[in-house]
């Protein structure tokens, strides 16, 4: 009979549906590489003093995948990981048994691993894998956090979730970490960039809902840009400008180790 094996990481078991966010997804037909981070919170072995854990997972000798959004894949009847967790082992797979693997290949030496980030979740089938965690206990600075943050997630917006962005920004205004307001200027740009009018009261939370400072990093530009549909006025650039500028600010940024 089938069933959901919660599999022992450096950082303990994973528990619960905000304990894995996902930046990147790489897929050469053979390997799956995931990359995002961890909330420290929502796991077994929090010894590590960082807030979110920085992790690499490569699934290797790939056969299969299957990837759906989480809600529509609970709509399928499957929420066995709500017992189990959000990194589980699937033994007596009936998925596995039942796929026609070519005669060549030895079904015995794959296995079903079904992983569910905050969006979505992945079931595969491959040989082995290989999960890497920053259990560094080295606390990152705002401006380390924003550096690490611009090389995980880039500036394709099409394929930046704003449910991630939101989360990270809702996490930072309940727990601000002091120094530089970079991080939280960072989270606010992306989610100008990628939202739209429905947006503004997050925004205008940040910008004056946490201190001084942080509310003269954080563009009031941003926020009338949304408000008017992204049009060019008198006091405000079109939204494609300020797009531009924000990339420009951002795309060689580097911290400043004095922080």
């Amino acid at each position: 009979m089938e069933r959901s094996v919660p599999i022992e990481t450096d950082a303990g078991v994973i528990r619960k549906r905000d304990g894995i966010f996902l930046d990147r997804v790489q897929d050469d037909g053979y390997h799956m590489i995931f990359s995002g981070e961890i909330n420290k919170t929502v796991v077994s072995n929090n010894r590590s003093g960082k807030e979110w854990l920085p992790y690499t997972l490569t699934f290797q000798g790939v056969l299969a995948s299957f990837s759906c959004e989480l809600d529509t894949y609970e709509n399928l009847g499957d929420v066995s990981y709500h017992e189990s967790s959000d990194f589980d082992l699937i033994e007596e797979s009936a998925w596995l048994q039942s796929l026609p693997v070519r005669k060549d290949y030895d079904k015995g030496s794959y296995r079903h691993y079904r992983l569910v980030t905050y969006d979505t979740v992945y079931n595969i089938i491959a040989k082995n894998y290989e999960l890497l965690i920053d259990m560094d206990s080295t606390e990152l600075t705002n401006e380390q956090r924003a550096e690490d943050l611009i090389k995980r997630l880039g500036f394709h917006f099409d394929s930046i979730s704003k449910d991630e962005i939101r989360k990270l920004i809702e996490r930072e205004i309940e727990n601000f970490q002091e120094g530089s307001s970079e991080y939280i200027r960072l989270l606010c740009g992306y989610l100008y960039c990628i939202g739209d009018i429905t947006d503004v009261p997050l925004l205008e939370k940040a910008k004056y809902g946490i201190n001084m400072d942080v509310g003269f990093m954080i563009d009031g530009e941003w926020i009338d840009s949304l408000k008017n549909g992204g049009q060019k006025t008198e006091s405000v650039n079109s939204r494609e400008d300020i797009t531009k500028l924000f990339v420009a600010y951002y795309e060689n940024f580097e911290a400043d180790d004095d922080e």
